[in-house]
């Protein structure tokens, strides 16, 4: 079921119908994990985003959708691990670790708007929030979000070291963000495998 959801713009899948579904779940978890993530909004935001706040906007994300943000993290990563096209290894690794920042972001009730640059905005708000071991996030990503946009705008093929490159970045980001995550909303800690 598709549903356009308040504030988000772009369709959606109904979280209510498939998120909780998609998830292992004891029967009392479904309706807590349809709550708010616990931090909530950060007012003001931090002085190191501030170039990027007419790109973020407030919403109100559910744990659960937290959760499927990070079961997609999982999956990337695990599709960076295989021995597929260096290519398609090299995108898979960075979509993991842009899609984690974009959790950690959803635990702080911030949502980067699409456009020219939206990647970097992702990192550098997630950067901005000072989480420890972060600092760097947008220098650290800077080479591997190059070679991915080469390989998927430009004539480059990823190469080995490329894929090498991404995978070694995304295995440290990943335990860094999920992490975050689990301080930023406890209750989460048990749907971040």
């Amino acid at each position: 079921m598709i549903s356009r959801k308040a504030g988000r713009g772009g369709s959606r899948r109904d979280t209510a119908a498939q998120g909780v579904n998609a998830l292992p779940l004891p029967p009392n978890d479904a309706a807590r994990l349809q709550t708010p993530v616990a931090p909530g909004w950060v007012e003001p935001l931090p002085a190191r985003v501030e170039w990027i706040r007419d790109r973020l906007e407030r919403v109100a994300f559910s744990r659960v959708e937290v959760a499927n943000k990070w079961r997609k993290v999982k999956a990337k990563a695990d599709d960076a691990a295989q021995n597929v096209s260096a290519d398609t290894a090299l995108g898979a690794a960075y979509d993991a670790g842009r899609i984690a920042c974009e959790a950690v972001l959803a635990c702080h009730h911030v949502r980067v708007r699409s456009g020219h640059g939206h990647h970097e905005r992702v990192f550098s708000a997630v950067a901005a929030f000072e989480i420890a071991g972060c600092a760097n996030l947008v220098a650290d990503s800077e080479e591997v979000r190059i070679a991915r946009h080469e390989s998927e705008y430009g004539s480059e093929l990823a190469t080995d070291e490329d894929v090498r490159h991404a995978r070694a970045w995304m295995d440290r980001s990943l335990p860094v963000l999920r992490s975050a995550l689990a301080k930023l909303d406890p209750e989460l800690a048990p749907y971040l495998p």
